[in-house]
């Protein structure tokens, strides 16, 4: 396989980021605490979450560094017979995702393996998401754009990805299992679409790294929404040091929240 070892790109990546290591996460141990997670384990998981973030840009990297015919063989797509039969048949399909681990990647090779996707992004992640090269996906934001491609998948059936931690204006939401899942809720329940939920699983050896994407279908309606809002929670309570918009919280204008984090939640302890 070619490409690039991936211990010597998360190397480059820690000694590139060293500098800004501490005021990040300083904000995400910040964040961590208005959420609920014990003072005691903060700093801990706050230092796992920058290596985590780290490795997240390592995957991207090390993929992004493959031959076509490398990428095919380092991903295996588990569900992607039942994503192309859905789309074969011209069905509206929401596909849900979350911000932990290397989601970016997840849809980067969907793209790559010829799926086209409608995926709604923040306005400012515009620029950002050229980096990845993505051929038939389209980026769309605000509500107008939202709007028409909303229409569009409707009446002659396609993929509409979206991500369940941020709110209707992109901002990051901390998943919870009983969240207020607005523009989602009102979307499911008017359009009925087919759901799907994607992730993404990762095996480094240190040089060579296996990724899985796992596309699973969810119930129809809002039970399908509601138990998806609570598995992303469920991991996210499990490993708060995985999800990737810690970062993006604004933390000045937060109040103290109690989610009910678990005590023993993360290694921090």
């Amino acid at each position: 396989m070619s490409g690039l070892a991936w211990l010597d790109v998360e190397q480059k990546l820690l000694d590139e980021y060293e500098p800004i290591r501490l005021d990040l996460t300083r904000h995400v141990r910040l964040a961590m605490e208005r959420v609920g997670i014990p003072v005691e384990q903060s700093e801990a998981l706050a230092q796992e979450w920058f290596r985590e973030w780290i490795a997240k840009a390592a995957d991207e990297l090390v993929y992004l560094g493959l031959s076509l015919a490398d990428r095919r063989s380092s991903v295996i797509i588990e569900g992607h017979e039942t994503l192309r039969a859905a789309l074969n048949a011209g069905q509206f399909v929401l596909l849900l995702g979350a911000h932990y681990g290397s989601h970016t990647l997840a849809l980067t090779h969907l793209d790559m393996v010829g799926i086209p996707m409608t995926i709604i992004i923040h306005p400012s992640m515009a620029e950002l998401v050229k980096n990845y090269g993505l051929r038939l996906a389209t980026f769309v934001s605000g509500k107008k754009e939202v709007a028409r491609a909303l229409y569009r998948a409707v009446r002659v059936g396609g993929i509409l990805v979206s991500y369940a931690d941020v709110e209707r204006d992109g901002s990051p939401c901390v998943p919870t299992s009983n969240g207020d899942l607005g523009g989602l809720l009102q979307l499911v329940n008017a359009k009925h679409p087919t759901m799907m939920a994607f992730s993404i699983r990762g095996d480094r050896d240190g040089v060579r790294c296996r990724w899985s994407v796992i596309l699973s279908s969810l119930p129809e309606g809002e039970a399908g929404l509601y138990a998806f809002a609570r598995s992303v929670a469920a991991r996210v309570f499990e490993n708060p040091a995985s999800w990737m918009m810690w970062r993006r919280m604004r933390v000045s204008d937060m109040s103290s929240m109690d989610f009910g984090w678990p005590s023993s939640s993360g290694r921090g302890e």
